[in-house]
């Protein structure tokens, strides 16, 4: 895929999207070790260049050894990912985030995995994320999740339907609305409009993004139920109803890293067809790096 830096271009957006890249690239371990840093020192930090005062410091905390420093240098440059000029006892680095400019051989396309994790997901008696035994944190975790549908001893609360997110909805008086709640969202769509726009239902107070790009804004912020929201309208009811407690527990342990696969799948979506979005994303997930 092609990538152009301009003056709006969304450097995270671009690192999520080499760092997938690279890890289809055929490199060896050191080489992909300082191309990571790279980006996180560059793209990470909204640039495309990154002065590197002590060299032999980095490449003692990356554990690349004296007798490789050469060989792993000039591979990322003949390999047309960095740029590396020498300046004292250190380096002056420009990344190359279009992989469609890299001279590298690639260990498999980007479609033919994305077919293969489509396929894998949808083979009979696949196993879900949810049937299998949790470790000990993640137990906690899921424990709070169900701790937010379970009443009150002490409430007079009765079984309430459930807003977009999945959280129970409850009144003052302890009784169910007297309209239900409309829980449509919006199609997916790129319509025209500032970042974020919000609109407020006539019959709730359950939000809706009227662009992709603001449902993107409400999973990088702090507020968890407008991030599942973020979540639903990207991944669609469908999807959320099956992987919606997934996505908030990686949300809680990893709110940046659940924005950077939205940000590249809603990217995606922008340049082909993505099939599944539910798959899609797993498949990010799994390519992207803490």
């Amino acid at each position: 895929m092609t990538t152009v830096i301009t003056a709006d271009t969304d450097f995270r957006k671009v690192a999520a999207r080499m760092r997938a890249d690279l890890d289809r690239a055929d490199i060896t371990g050191r080489a992909r070790r300082l191309a990571e840093f790279c980006i996180k020192a560059t793209l990470g930090q909204g640039r495309t260049r990154v002065v590197i005062p002590n060299r032999t410091r980095l490449c003692e905390l990356l554990k690349i050894g004296k007798n490789h420093v050469a060989e792993v240098v000039a591979a990322l440059v003949s390999a047309r990912i960095l740029h590396v000029e020498e300046i004292a006892d250190g380096w002056e680095i420009l990344i190359y985030p279009d992989s469609a400019m890299w001279a590298v051989d690639w260990f498999y396309k980007q479609d033919e995995m994305l077919a293969f994790m489509a396929m894998v997901n949808q083979a009979p008696g696949q196993a879900q994320g949810e049937l299998v035994e949790p470790a000990p944190s993640l137990k906690r975790a899921l424990a709070e999740v169900s701790a937010e549908l379970v009443q009150s001893p002490k409430s007079k609360v009765q079984s309430l339907p459930s807003s977009q997110n999945g959280n129970t909805l409850r009144c003052a008086t302890g009784k169910p609305p007297e309209k239900p709640i409309n829980p449509a969202v919006p199609k997916i769509g790129t319509g025209a409009g500032s970042n974020l726009k919000v609109k407020e239902s006539k019959d709730s107070k359950a939000f809706s993004f009227e662009t992709l790009k603001g449902a993107l804004y409400a999973i990088e912020g702090k507020d968890e139920r407008q991030a599942m929201l973020g979540c639903r309208q990207v991944l669609g009811d469908a999807v959320m109803e099956n992987d919606g407690g997934k996505w908030r527990l990686r949300w809680r342990a990893n709110r940046a890293k659940v924005h950077r696969v939205f940000a590249a799948c809603v990217e995606d979506m922008g340049n082909r067809t993505v099939r599944s979005t539910g798959a899609h994303t797993e498949f990010l997930w799994k390519q992207f790096a803490d």
